[in-house]
């Protein structure tokens, strides 16, 4: 992430069961950045419309976080290191390793950030 543009990054879901499972609405995503003064940063949802997304065994889908990505250091950026997600409608989370390196800026009391969650399927 070396720009100074929004760009997005994308994260899949895969049905490992032997039925069909649906999935709708938005995930919860949980950025925990490197700096220490950094600490968790829940993200906002966008506006777009959730749709209901039928995942027969073995199919996927994604949804995707809009990142304000930046250039800068330092005060007012935030430089995930680690992410938190919950699928929709449940309670357990799993944790991936940020693999983009980089930094946003940090508007996590905004009312519409730059960094944001899109629904499952957009």
């Amino acid at each position: 992430m070396k720009t100074e543009n929004q760009t997005q990054a994308s994260v899949a879901f895969t049905n490992i069961s032997k039925r069909t499972c649906t999935l709708t609405g938005f995930p919860g995503v949980d950025m925990v950045g490197n700096q220490a003064s950094d600490g968790t940063w829940s993200l906002a949802r966008s506006s777009k419309p959730v749709t209901t997304i039928p995942l027969s065994p073995g199919g996927t889908t994604d949804f995707t976080i809009t990142l304000g990505a930046t250039t800068q250091t330092g005060s007012g950026t935030f430089q995930p290191g680690l992410v938190r997600i919950t699928p929709p409608n449940e309670k357990g989370q799993f944790a991936l390793k940020w693999p983009f390196g980089g930094a946003v800026t940090k508007q996590n009391g905004a009312t519409h950030p730059a960094t944001f969650v899109n629904p499952i399927g957009s």
